[in-house]
């Protein structure tokens, strides 16, 4: 079932603004409370030069996520647009185009990862078991990111249709999962940087099979609706022309803040170890 397309546009402006807004922040504020425990657990269990090369690795992985959280914005705002004027019927072609842009990306970004992932830690001047965990991180999150996207795909969705509050609970069981996942992972069970990484890739899919099965149980929240086969083909490539004309800038404001993240990374850990 569709969101009503007054949902966003009923009642006092200011009511419905913080209605929308809250949820996204507390979902902000929990992935980067996992953050916060990732690091801990690696730096107890592993150590400092585990913890360093997990650190170095962040950045390249920040700005493919952070791309693609920009890209992913103009399906959302897409999205918006066809329900505030009553085109439900559109909206799965959006979401089809959605579907083809995150598994694209995904691919590519693992193949980016797995195969750049080296050369980019030694432009960094890392070296030795820094370099190593590094390079052992980003190797295994490359195997997560089709889960990983997925989740941030379904969350930019959802969000289109006017529902804030199912991707907030979403993000916040990643989060609680990665977080005790990296714990016994690295912990217990001795994975080592691996663990760590396997243990975001382990809870992104779970949220995104929760999701996924919320969708399609009773209720169907925020279920595309449905239009004519050969019209909805015919209007995927229009949609993600559109998406690439309106997401480029959303997207280059996020590499912007992404890059000023590197010379950082760099002068702390650029001394190799």
């Amino acid at each position: 079932m569709n969101a009503p397309s007054g949902r966003l546009t009923g009642g006092p402006p200011l009511r419905r603004i913080v209605g929308f807004s809250l949820p996204l922040t507390v979902a902000n504020l929990c992935q980067q409370g996992y953050l916060l425990v990732d690091g801990i657990v690696v730096g107890r269990f592993l150590g400092v030069d585990a913890l360093a090369g997990v650190g170095a690795a962040g950045p390249l992985y920040y700005l493919l996520s952070a791309t693609f959280i920009g890209a992913s914005t103009a399906f959302t705002i897409r999205l918006a647009q066809l329900l505030g004027a009553g085109r439900s019927d559109r909206t799965r072609a959006v979401a089809v185009a959605l579907l083809l842009f995150t598994l694209s990306w995904s691919l590519a970004c693992a193949g980016l990862m797995a195969a750049g992932g080296g050369p980019v830690l030694a432009a960094m001047g890392l070296t030795g078991a820094v370099a190593a965990a590094g390079r052992t991180f980003l190797l295994v999150l490359a195997a997560g990111l089709p889960s990983i996207f997925g989740l941030a795909g379904l969350t930019a969705y959802l969000r289109g249709q006017g529902d804030p509050r199912t991707p907030m609970y979403l993000l916040i069981g990643s989060s609680a999962l990665n977080a005790g996942l990296s714990w016994l992972f690295v912990g217990p069970l001795r994975l080592g940087v691996a663990g760590a990484a396997a243990a975001t890739g382990t809870a992104a899919t779970l949220a995104l099979l929760a999701g996924l099965a919320r969708i399609a149980g009773p209720g169907r929240i925020g279920r595309p609706g449905r239009g004519a086969p050969g019209s909805t083909r015919a209007a995927v490539p229009e949609e993600l022309r559109g998406a690439a004309r309106l997401g480029l800038p959303l997207a280059t404001q996020h590499i912007v803040l992404a890059l000023g993240i590197h010379p950082s990374c760099i002068g702390v850990y650029g001394c190799g170890g």
